[in-house]
């Protein structure tokens, strides 16, 4: 209760063209590119014209998918839902979404 407090642990997301290490970002700092928040928002909502609240459903929504995804393991975007894959910055062709300590 009074003891040691347990360190923090946040996500990390990973992309990768081929071999190389294209973004990192802690989970909450992740930015789409905007075609690709658009496009989630037509997919998922038909609003072409998303409202923050929209933006951050749909980055909420990607996000999430990506992380069950990964299973904190390198995975191919192929793993992914098309609407996801489609809002990854171009030449993206791998993922990673792991648990790391704060």
């Amino acid at each position: 209760m009074f003891g040691r407090k347990r360190p923090k642990r946040t996500w990390q997301v990973e992309l990768w063209a081929g071999d190389r290490l294209i973004d990192e970002a802690p989970l909450e700092e992740f930015q789409f590119p905007e075609a690709g928040v658009i496009a989630m928002s037509v997919e998922f909502f038909n609003d072409p014209t998303p409202c923050e609240i929209h933006r951050g459903a749909v980055r909420w929504r990607a996000l999430q998918a990506m992380k069950e995804a990964s299973g904190g393991e390198r995975r191919s975007v192929d793993a992914l839902e098309s609407a996801v894959r489609a809002a990854l910055p171009e030449g993206a062709s791998a993922f990673r979404v792991r648990e790391v300590e704060g």
